[in-house]
């Protein structure tokens, strides 16, 4: 059974926010090369960590971020 995560996307850390911006943008443009949303996958991936382990979000926000934004679980 899923658990219902409790997440305010607007308390995420700036440089969070940031990255996850820039993710949405570069995915929702049709301007942009893949190797461009590859680069602000990985970056995001990468800022989600960090979040995690810097314990501004839980493991269950993180894995919560990366299913819905990168897919992944």
């Amino acid at each position: 059974m899923e658990e219902n995560i409790i997440l305010d996307e607007n308390t995420l850390s700036p440089w969070l926010k940031k990255d996850l911006q820039k993710f949405l943008d570069c995915k929702n443009s049709n301007t942009h090369p893949n190797w461009d949303l590859s680069l602000y996958w990985s970056e995001l991936y990468s800022s989600i960590n960090i979040s995690q382990l810097s314990k501004e979000i839980t493991k269950e926000q993180a894995e919560y971020l990366r299913k819905k934004y990168l897919g992944i679980c």
